[in-house]
């Protein structure tokens, strides 16, 4: 049984959906920040700081992705 007063979404999306992008940035850019911080002197600023702005990009790509849908 189907309960009508629940909100729905429409197929494909999430409310959540730039956060996700922020989260998902945020871990590809520490992944690529691993390698700065290994070879450069300071290596934890690096992995910081590759965390940080792959969050940003993922964020900004996400939202930029959704304007584009018209959401």
């Amino acid at each position: 049984m189907e309960n009508s007063e629940e909100p729905r979404y429409p197929a494909g999306v999430q409310p959540y959906d730039s956060f996700n992008g922020l989260r998902i940035g945020a871990l590809a850019g520490g992944v690529i920040g691993i390698l700065p911080a290994f070879v450069f002197p300071g290596g934890f600023v690096w992995l910081v700081i590759g965390a940080a702005v792959g969050a940003a990009a993922g964020y900004l790509w996400e939202r930029n992705d959704r304007a584009k849908r018209g959401e």
